[in-house]
Order: structure tokens, then C-alpha cells, then sequence
């Protein structure tokens, strides 16, 4: 059977585009996304994991069958070429996936770690063939050349070795400016509309709509802006207003009917100020 080799496999340009795997392609390749190279590398690595090369190219079990659409009856052998004619067919009708710039990073950095692999296999075997030909008292010339090897691949993994340094420090820059943004623009929430009701509007003029938002950070002011003190205060004045805080007690509230139906609680339930914050976040609302 001829042997595989990389070059006979026409890629897209852009062999680092990474794509959404189908169920059956994802079981095979063994994860949901993956580069074209992945896919033909990962291919070819099932086939020799699951003896499906022969000398005619490589048989068919029921996973590429599903995966190439082929029926059991059309044939059970196809050749290298018919391989990359189907993986191309699979690869086309795949979803691109956009890789966030962690990830993309992330899949440099992993590119290099792989490739300082294989260089690494390269210089055992030429710091090995260096031994053999001096223990051989070989030719100079000979020597010479495989010095000539094991310094073009050391500068190579040394290379590598820097752009895996340059590579994590960009990640961690990267890393940390995204939770600056983060810091920066916070999740809004509002309000549900039984708290609302509750509250009522604090806004006083008639012709302007209730802004629900909840703002966590700011104090009370003009224009008002709903915020947790606020919420926290007017229900603490409303059981104090209505005889329910225990005396002598670190704030804790017995409910009446509408505390109990606004914060979802049993007959017998009580709650304090400490605990107060747990039972009204309960009504804030993720905005789009």
C-alpha cells in the first residue's frame, strides 16, 4: 500500500481555520472542534488504530460510512485519493468556528509545543547518529553535516521556545484586559414586577416610564436610580411601619401575607436584615 504523505492532501489556505464538528466526525476526532489538518491527521490515525488499511487503501466500518454517506453495498474499500475526495466533501459542509483571542492564543502556543515534539525526536536521532560516526571514526565531512543538522533544528526549538514564551505573555495581557472589561461594563439588571409593585414608582412625574434598572454602585440622587440600599431600606421601613421587626432582636422580621407572597416563604418563615439581600436578588432580572 503506498504511504500517506501530507502533501498529497490540497487544504484550504488557511489550515489553522478551525470548524464545528459533526456527532459522528466529533466521536472519530475526539473533540467538538477541529483545524482541516486535525481532521485528515486524526482520519488517517482511526484507520491504522482500527486496522482498516489494506492493500487496496482502507475499509469502511459503520463510523465512515455514516461519515461519508456511503451505503455497505456501494463498496467497502476506498483508495488514499477517494479518502481525501469525501474528507474534503465532510470538511466543506462544516460551520467555521471563530476562536475567541484566548483560544486562538491558546492553539498557537499548543502548534509550537507539538512542533518542538517532533524537533525533539529529530535531535535525538542526529545526536545518536553523531555518536555512531565518531564511534565508527567515519568521515569528517560526515560529522560536519550532522553538526550541520543538530544546529539548524536547536535554533529552530529555540525559536519555537520563544514564541511559546511571547505567546503566554500576550495571554496574560489579553486575560486581564478582558476582566478589565468586564469590571468596566457589569451585567444590568431590573427589577421583576411584583418588587416593582411593591416598591411603586419613585419617579414622581407622571409622564416619564419607571425605569426598573437596578444600579449596584450608586447612591441616591437626581434623576433617581433604583438601587439595592434603596430596596433594603423601604422594606425595612415597611416592617417597621407595620409592627413586624421583633424587638430585641438583631432586625429579624416576621412577614405578613404580602412579604411572605413577594419573597416566596411558608407560614412560620422569618428573616433579617443580614439574610434580606439573598430573599430580593431573587427578583432581579438579566437585561439583554
Amino acid at each position: 500500500m503506498t504511504e500517506f504523505n501530507m502533501t498529497e492532501f490540497n487544504m484550504t489556505k488557511n489550515i489553522n481555520q478551525y470548524f464545528t464538528l459533526s456527532k459522528t466526525l466529533a466521536s472519530i476526532i475526539g473533540k467538538p472542534i477541529a483545524t482541516e489538518s486535525d481532521i485528515n491527521i486524526c482520519i488517517l490515525k482511526y484507520c491504522k488504530d482500527n486496522n482498516l488499511q489494506c492493500t487496496d487503501g482502507y475499509k469502511l466500518d459503520k463510523k465512515l460510512q455514516s461519515l461519508f454517506n456511503i451505503d455497505k453495498w456501494d463498496t467497502e474499500t476506498i483508495d488514499i485519493h477517494q479518502l481525501h475526495h469525501y474528507l474534503q466533501i465532510v470538511v466543506k459542509d462544516l460551520d467555521k468556528y471563530k476562536l475567541t483571542k484566548l483560544n486562538e492564543l491558546k492553539a498557537q502556543h499548543n502548534r509550537c509545543r507539538d512542533n518542538i515534539h517532533i524537533i525533539n525526536k529529530k535531535l535525538i536521532y542526529y545526536n545518536k547518529r553523531k555518536q555512531e560516526l565518531i564511534e565508527e571514526d567515519c568521515n569528517v565531512n560526515d560529522i560536519v553535516k550532522v553538526n550541520k543538522k543538530l544546529q539548524k533544528y536547536n535554533m529552530k526549538k529555540q525559536e519555537l521556545e520563544d514564541e511559546m514564551t511571547n505567546l503566554i505573555g500576550i495571554a496574560k495581557k489579553t486575560k486581564r484586559k478582558e476582566h478589565t472589561i468586564i469590571d468596566i461594563i457589569p451585567q444590568r439588571y431590573k427589577i421583576s414586577e411584583e418588587l416593582f409593585t411593591f416598591i411603586g414608582s419613585p419617579n414622581t412625574d407622571p409622564n416619564t416610564d419607571p425605569n426598573k434598572e437596578i444600579h449596584f454602585h450608586t447612591r441616591i440622587g437626581l434623576p433617581f436610580q433604583l438601587n439595592v440600599p434603596y430596596i433594603i431600606r423601604f422594606v425595612m421601613t415597611y416592617a417597621k411601619t407595620h409592627g413586624l421587626i421583633v424587638k430585641d432582636t438583631k432586625g429579624y422580621i416576621i412577614p405578613d401575607t404580602v412579604l411572605i407572597k413577594l419573597f416566596n416563604l411558608k407560614e412560620g418563615d422569618t428573616f433579617s436584615f443580614s439574610n434580606l439581600y439573598s430573599y430580593i436578588s431573587k427578583h432581579f432580572i438579566k437585561m439583554n
